[in-house]
């Protein structure tokens, strides 16, 4: 888009020097001579021509060629703005799935696996009851279900920034005329969109 405005501008500063209009031919008149009554017949014309700008050096044509590049330069910036801010989302997203996805792969699942281990031994030792057991191993369940959980918030959004925030595209693309229309929203599937909301 900005080559196409760039090659207006430099198409309306070249368009300052006027043209050279030449206009030749020949045309049959059939106006009649007031000396001989006869039709004048077949003649030949030829003219030169040249608009002076004497004032207008396409002064209008340029500054607007100028304003549509400016306006194109500052489209592309907040289109640019635009995604920075929906990727800083996606970005925190990620980054909190990450560090927990580690915590709970270092820390938690195995701190709750020997904490059901040891109670496992420790009923088969008679020295526990069936409700501890069962409730370590809620607890671990529940620690493996949110392991899970924030495995696939980390997926959801490290793919879409691969993707670049890039979704539906079958969909035409804008005419290069609407430069001023908003940039669409991310059209994240409703399952993934209460996925990253809901961590």
């Amino acid at each position: 888009m900005p080559k196409l405005l760039c090659s207006a501008l430099v198409r309306a500063n070249k368009e300052r020097v006027p043209d050279l209009v030449v206009r030749g031919g020949l045309e049959q008149n059939l106006e009649r001579l007031e000396s001989t009554g006869r039709p004048v017949g077949l003649r030949g014309f030829a003219e030169v021509g040249v608009r002076l700008k004497l004032f207008d050096r396409n002064q209008g044509n340029i500054q607007a060629a100028q304003a549509d590049l400016e306006r194109s330069r500052a489209e592309v910036k907040r289109i640019e703005l635009v995604l920075r801010e929906r990727a800083a989302s996606f970005v925190e997203n990620y980054r909190t799935a990450k560090s927990m996805v580690d915590r709970y792969r270092t820390e938690i699942l195995p701190r709750a696996q020997r904490a059901y281990a040891l109670l496992y031994r420790r009923y088969g030792l008679l020295q526990a009851s069936y409700p501890q057991v069962l409730l370590s191993e809620r607890v671990l369940f529940k620690a493996e279900t949110e392991y899970i959980q924030n495995l696939e918030t980390s997926w959801i959004n490290a793919i879409a920034l691969q993707g670049f925030l890039l979704t539906d595209g079958l969909e035409a693309p804008a005419r290069p005329t609407d430069v001023d229309r908003p940039v669409r929203e991310v059209n994240v599937p409703s399952g993934m969109d209460t996925a990253i909301q809901g961590r």
